[in-house]
């Protein structure tokens, strides 16, 4: 899928679970706000758009994802301390 900033933000989140810590650090409403497109969803915190989208993009971001619950880890950071 290519990422504009008119792909609505639940969108990403169903595609990758595991962005979903990005859009909670930029305190953006993924869930029942998921309807409104990121670009949208940005100017309403006040945030530049772009920073938002390079942070999607970003390859350390990608390897800071969270499995998703049909992974093998929870999104719990109590995973971290199981064996």
């Amino acid at each position: 899928m290519s990422i504009t900033l008119e792909t609505p933000v639940g969108h990403l989140v169903v595609e990758k679970p595991g962005r979903a810590h990005i859009f909670q650090r930029f305190q953006i409403d993924y869930c029942c706000g998921g309807a409104k497109p990121l670009g949208q969803a940005c100017t309403a915190k006040n945030l530049d758009p772009q920073v938002v989208l390079a942070e999607i993009a970003n390859k350390t971001a990608a390897r800071m994802l969270i499995p998703s619950l049909t992974g093998q880890r929870s999104r719990c950071p109590c995973w971290l301390t199981i064996s």
